[in-house]
């Protein structure tokens, strides 16, 4: 078995060269530590300040739970998910302790084995709705996050032409 080993000697290359990957050197060590520093600076300040969550007390979850619910619309973009998607709708679905969303899912036309496991959930449970992408995939995730926002904002609008719920939100 033969091993190579390159060594470079950038003396040979000249001061100008030397300087210039000497200042590159220190240029990134400098963000890597300013990026690094902001990091524990901010993560400081919280554990200073003793930032913490605020809990709902009971009367404030009252006032809250006796308005209606306003209808919201869940957007996940999927590309080869086939192994995981369906049963990460089914889990979420089991788990969201909410009574008004849709969750629309962005598919691909090249990705049937993953458009069916969605389209096993919808025949389950009529609030899943999966919005095929035009353009085969992969795509940029902005773009299949357009397409689904897109269909979302067209089922607002014949939701509203029937007098249903409108979406207050899209998560």
């Amino acid at each position: 078995m033969r091993f190579f080993i390159f060594v470079i000697d950038f003396s040979t290359l000249g001061p100008i060269v030397n300087d210039a990957f000497l200042l590159a050197a220190m240029v990134l060590c400098a963000l890597y530590a300013f990026f690094g520093t902001e990091d524990l600076v901010l993560d400081l300040i919280a554990m200073m300040t003793k930032q913490t969550v605020e809990r709902v007390d009971e009367a404030e979850m009252e006032v809250i739970t006796a308005q209606p619910p306003q209808r919201l619309a869940i957007i996940v973009p999927a590309w080869d998910e086939s192994a995981v998607i369906e049963r990460m709708l089914r889990g979420n679905i089991a788990h969201i302790d909410y009574p008004a969303y849709d969750i629309f899912v962005g598919v691909y036309p090249n990705d049937p084995a993953t458009s069916l496991a969605v389209e096993r959930v919808a025949r389950d449970h009529p609030h899943v709705f999966a919005v095929v992408n035009p353009r085969p995939g992969p795509t940029s995730k902005g773009q299949i996050l357009n397409q689904v926002v897109a269909q979302v904002l067209e089922q607002d609008e014949r939701r509203r032409a029937s007098s249903a719920d409108p979406y207050a939100g899209i998560v």
